[in-house]
């Protein structure tokens, strides 16, 4: 019945013939002169065609370095968006009052855009609806931005992003109120979707399509990016003491069904105790349930990796982009392209640790497309700032680098700008004052030297020194600086002398080549 009614009222049916009725008698008009006519209407405009904004591909979005389209968006940090001591050497997680700019790198045409000048903010920049959202910190307003590519801000409120659906179309944040935790989903950077949770413990898993998974207490939930609407997916395992605090990795997800890794911690250092593997049905109550590990390897750093082709999934430790050093804090730049291959891009990276002395730690470290783009700290060892085994540093520059992914890449400068910006004082420590020579070295046809107490190495202006021992002295002016294992300085005067320095345990070490009628002798000089 249904069917033939739906048939019935959507065909087409002849009209019904109505009885006739008399004609009215058609009355003649006199005919108007054209001056009298009425203009005729215009005809109406045709509709513009609706066409939607193509997306551009996005990667690494929420890093420090996003690539969107064939552009590298990166923030060019300013000195004073730096705190003074930082645990650990994290500058670039630090938030401050400072200013920076938003660059972009053009791939295409190999070229760097001062694009987004002086809008202040730190921490990684989020893709969507065509700008970026941005930490700020600043007069104008602590809290989340979104800083459109045509330079119009729109403040969002006291949140942080958690991070953004594949689409770039979504991105969650977080923030708190009084109330406790406050969440919301960003749609097109233009609406917002509130998630209400009955609990101040919240905490944000990922995107599994459209839809956000999230930690709530002892469970978890799935919300509907579009209407906000929760749904409890079941309980997490309790862990095996109470002090262990849970915590849970990035999905992998295929279709509506997800993986993670529920991992529980204990200490202030952060420590891992044991870990699940935990699956659910997004949107699905109840579906929430844990996958048996067996007997595989136990890793400290555990991720998942899943094979969308054979439908296999394993606990890895190295996964597909990831930029680690060789031996945790020094040797060489290890890039895995996935859990057990791995390529070497550049060897003998950094050659120091800087845990005792100082020296250089990685910022961040992004692949994107055939390069990985990274920067790198120098600083200095302030050890009567550590908080119990937590070392602490000072910033002395910020190096903006760019390798090739291939073996045994040299290392490129990617923004050379800021070492002018700067000066030669952000390239290589604090080179400010006097550097007093305490040590010798004899080394190859370099001759030993003997320095008294008052020669040194001194600081004239940005990019220039005075090497002054015994009775010789000269003043050598800097380049850009170099990549021979570490950054070094070289320079050179007016009568030819060449002179090279470096930072190693504690000294800088300067080699002098002084060029004496066609011939040259080279020594070196550490200086405290």
């Amino acid at each position: 019945m249904l069917i033939c009614a739906l048939l019935t009222s959507c065909a087409h049916q002849a009209p019904v013939q109505e009885p006739d009725e008399p004609e009215a008698p058609v009355t003649e008009q006199p005919e108007m002169p054209p001056s009298e006519q009425p203009e005729p209407e215009p005809a109406p405009a045709p509709e513009e065609p609706k066409t939607e904004t193509a997306i551009p591909e996005v990667r690494s979005n929420g890093g420090y370095f996003v690539g969107v389209g064939d552009k590298i968006w990166f923030r060019h940090y300013l000195d004073e968006s730096y705190a003074s001591t930082v645990l650990f050497g994290g500058f670039t997680d630090t938030e401050s009052a400072g200013e920076s700019d938003l660059w972009y790198y053009d791939t295409k045409g190999d070229a760097l855009v001062d694009a987004l000048p002086d809008y202040g903010g730190v921490g990684g920049l989020w893709y969507s609806g065509d700008g970026f959202f941005i930490r700020r910190h600043n007069s104008d307003g602590t809290g989340l931005y979104h800083l459109g590519l045509d330079g119009k801000l729109r403040y969002w409120g006291e949140y942080d992003v958690c991070g953004a659906s594949d689409d770039t179309r979504y991105v969650a944040v977080k923030g708190w109120t009084d109330n406790g935790c406050k969440c919301e989903i960003i749609k097109d950077a233009k609406e917002e979707i509130p998630l209400t949770f009955d609990s101040h413990y919240v905490n944000f898993i990922g995107f599994a399509g459209a839809d956000t998974l999230w930690h709530v207490g002892e469970s978890i939930f799935s919300a509907d990016s579009d209407t906000g609407e929760l749904i409890k997916l079941g309980d997490l395992p309790a862990p095996e003491y109470d002090i262990y605090s849970a915590e849970i990795g990035e999905p992998v997800v295929d279709g509506d069904t997800f993986y993670v890794i529920l991992g529980w911690y204990a200490g202030t250092g952060h420590f891992l105790q044991d870990y699940a593997l935990i699956t659910g049905t997004v949107g699905e109550e109840g579906s929430l349930r844990e996958i048996d590990l067996g007997e595989g390897a136990y890793y400290e750093r555990p991720y998942l990796d899943y094979n969308a082709g054979t439908k296999t999934l394993s606990v890895v430790e190295k996964y597909d982009g990831l930029v680690e050093l060789s031996e945790v804090s020094d040797g060489d730049l290890i890039l895995w392209t996935d859990a057990e291959n791995s390529v070497t891009i550049a060897e003998d990276f950094i050659p120091e640790t800087p845990y005792e002395d100082g020296g250089y730690i990685i910022q961040c470290a992004e692949r994107i497309g055939d390069a990985v783009y990274m920067t790198v700290a120098g600083a200095v060892r302030r050890q009567e700032e550590d908080i119990g085994w937590r070392p602490a540093y000072s910033l002395t520059h910020m190096a903006y680098l760019r390798i090739p992914v291939r073996e045994g890449a040299e290392p490129e400068y990617f923004f050379e700008e800021s070492y002018i910006e700067s000066g030669m004082g952000d390239v290589l420590y604090a080179f400010t004052g006097a550097w007093v020579p305490e040590v010798s070295e004899a080394e190859g046809d370099r001759n030993p030297i003997d320095p008294s107490p008052e020669d040194g190495v001194f600081i004239l202006d940005n990019g220039t020194i005075t090497v002054k021992l015994g009775e010789y002295e000269n003043v050598f002016k800097f380049g850009e600086p170099a990549w021979l294992g570490t950054f070094t300085l070289v320079g050179e005067s007016e009568n030819g002398d060449t002179c090279s320095c470096f930072f190693e345990g504690g000294y800088m070490w300067c080699t002098v080549r002084e060029d004496m009628d066609g011939e040259s002798l080279s020594w070196s000089v550490g200086c405290k």
